[in-house]
């Protein structure tokens, strides 16, 4: 990996984007890592402006940029003229969008003034076609103004976030970034250190938490005791707050600010979970501790967050469901992402970034990453495989009756963790036989019990599901379905379609019906057939049946499943015996007399003992010795 030292400050600085192929260099847990945009030279922050449209980039001194998602790239306009970029870490470091834009909106930046020692947000008119976008630079409107500007050169502002419902600003100011002046960080009568919650428009709610002057702008207040907040995300669901604040003294953190707000974050009394800072300040009581902190990596370390995964609408990509909610973190010197719950689950990743300083959500659900040390926008594209379920028990071949006991017993193993696989979840659901859900029972862990009600639907099943995670919280899934301890009969005839009863109903087709075992039902196959629809009125005549029984007979209910055939052959094809070999026709007389040998008369009649004819005479039948292990003649006209 080659990293591209970063560029002199310029004031004018031209941006050209190029879309790179999916050139994967590595894959790491969870992440496959996708160079996107290259040569985004001087770039401060990026944001999606919403719908199928690429990221629109400000860059240091002004200027915003829009990278079509094909990678075409546009100047939007340049609002360098307000913007202060002579002192090293001055100029535009945040950029947001209205939520929800389908053809007009505003674009905020956070930005430096010119001329003065202070902060803004300013709003600019947008307008969105497609994968089109216009900036209106000449509507350029500050809309909150005397925000603090950190004098020592670090950068300590530029949160900024529009809430879930489009209505009110989040912005994060820090504490001037100096120790003497950290205590501002606790002064209610000052910006500085602070998250600040304000109207769209920039004016103040009336529905802030009272933490100082209930009146004018430091109504704006949402929550104290921050020192270098530069980034901030959201969770447009819940309205909650990921600040990211960075260490001054050994340790960065990323405190939850709930939604309400209210709350004191402890600096400069402590540092991240309730590490000794420079203090000067009177002792805090009941400080929110940190969700998350990690040690500072180098001097300039940047702790950077994005904003709480949810999958955009119409996204096919990104984080699994159980990943929703979570903020993605990263350090602007080292090469891992996080991702981080808002309970403080933790999962790891490393997919190799370089100089992060931006996060964002792309249109295709994944994240997106500006990497200042190679002037880039990359995107991570989820790729951990999920876990495989074994269903140890029960086995597919077993049956329930009333009152049993099921054993449950489930393994997995996931291809990046190996059997490292937890949380496992049991749902077992009992159905009769009209599809009506009789009870459903949950059961955590690997293994358990679970005992069937005193009666069951013979005709019923069980459906069993185990769900278990890997630990990027992918969910692997196994399911099986058992049916009741009862013989599963199916009915049908060779050729198909020979219609026949079982106790006293018709079927033509083959169906299969659920009975106990050692019932006795009434099977009757007829002893010949002919397709209606058949031109050649082909007579099928009875052969045998799978049971082994008669035509007529009685077939009791076997404790295994069975398939009963009524079986028939043409009746002009030979039978054949045991041994192979054909069977001749036998000449019988219906009449009640022997075999005869008496030629037909000239009539094509049969002619009786005594000379005479009667219609169709004597009838000639076959007779077959049928089956292999017992012979059976039929008669047939």
């Amino acid at each position: 990996m080659v990293i591209i030292p970063p560029m002199k400050n310029s004031r004018s600085v031209v941006l050209i984007a190029t879309l790179m192929l999916a050139s994967t260099s590595y894959a790491a847990v969870g992440f496959e890592y996708e160079e996107k945009f290259t040569s985004v030279t001087d770039t401060w922050d990026f944001a999606f402006p919403g719908g199928d449209t690429g990221p629109v980039l400000v860059t240091r001194c002004g200027e915003l940029h829009h990278i079509a998602l094909d990678g075409t790239q546009k100047l939007l306009g340049d609002i360098g003229s307000h913007v202060e970029c002579k002192q090293q870490q001055a100029g535009a470091t945040g950029l947001t969008f209205d939520r929800g834009i389908t053809d007009s909106g505003f674009a905020y930046v956070y930005y430096t003034v010119e001329g003065q020692i202070s902060s803004a947000v300013a709003r600019i008119a947008l307008t969105k076609s497609g994968d089109s976008i216009t900036l209106d630079t000449s509507s350029f409107q500050p809309i909150i103004e005397g925000l603090p500007f950190a004098l020592n050169g670090a950068r300590n502002s530029g949160g900024l976030a529009v809430s879930g419902s489009g209505n009110h600003l989040f912005v994060a100011t820090g504490d001037n970034n100096t120790i003497n002046q950290a205590k501002l960080a606790q002064d209610l009568t000052a910006f500085h250190g602070k998250l600040l919650r304000f109207n769209i428009d920039g004016t103040t709610p009336t529905d802030n938490p009272s933490l100082g002057d209930t009146t004018g702008a430091i109504k704006a207040i949402y929550a104290v005791g921050f020192g270098r907040p530069y980034r901030i995300g959201i969770d447009p669901v819940t309205d909650a707050i990921f600040v990211a604040d960075s260490a001054r003294f050994s340790w960065s953190e990323v405190s939850l600010v709930s939604s309400g707000g209210g709350g004191n974050y402890g600096w400069p009394e402590i540092e991240g979970d309730g590490h000794t800072g420079p203090g000067g300040v009177e002792p805090i009581e009941n400080p929110v501790a940190p969700l998350w902190e990690t040690p500072k990596s180098s001097e300039n370390a940047l702790l950077i967050v994005g904003p709480a995964y949810r999958r955009p609408e119409g996204a096919t990509g990104g984080l699994p469901e159980t990943l929703h909610g979570y903020v993605p973190v990263a350090e602007s010197t080292e090469p891992w992402l996080k991702l981080i719950g808002p309970n403080g689950e933790l999962v790891e990743t490393e997919p190799g970034l370089s100089g992060t300083r931006s996060i964002a959500i792309g249109p295709d659900g994944e994240f997106w990453v500006l990497e200042a040390q190679k002037s880039i926008i990359s995107r991570l594209i989820w790729a951990d495989e999920p876990p495989t379920i074994t269903m140890d028990e029960p086995a597919e071949t077993v049956r329930y009756r009333g009152e049993q006991t099921i054993n449950l017993a489930a393994s997995g193993n996931d291809p990046e963790d190996g059997p490292n696989v937890s949380s496992f979840a049991w749902t077992l659901s009992l159905y009769d036989g009209q599809d009506t859900l009789v009870e459903s029972v949950t059961i955590e862990g690997p293994s358990g019990t679970y005992s069937l009600p005193l009666e069951v639907d013979i005709e019923g099943r069980l459906e069993i599901q185990v769900t278990a995670r890997d630990t990027i919280g992918n969910i692997g899934t196994a399911t099986r379905t058992l049916v009741p301890d009862a013989s599963r009969i199916t009915f049908n005839s060779e050729p198909a379609g020979v219609p026949f009863e079982v106790d006293g109903a018709q079927i033509t087709e083959e169906i299969e019906r659920v009975y106990e075992p050692n019932t006795p039902l009434d099977v009757t196959c007829p002893f010949e057939y002919t397709f209606e629809d058949d031109p050649d009125a082909i007579l099928y005549v009875f052969l045998d049946r799978s049971d082994e029984k008669g035509a007529d007979d009685t077939f009791v209910v076997p404790p295994e499943d069975f398939t009963l055939t009524c079986k028939y052959r043409r009746f002009d094809e030979p039978v054949v015996a045991d041994d192979g070999d054909e069977v001749e026709p036998v000449v019988i007389d219906l009449g009640g007399n022997e075999p005869t040998a008496t030629p037909p008369s000239d009539d094509g009649c049969t002619t009786g003992r005594d000379g005479s004819s009667r219609p169709w005479g004597t009838l000639v039948l076959m007779v077959g010795i049928l089956g292999i292990f017992r012979r059976r003649v039929h008669f047939t006209a």
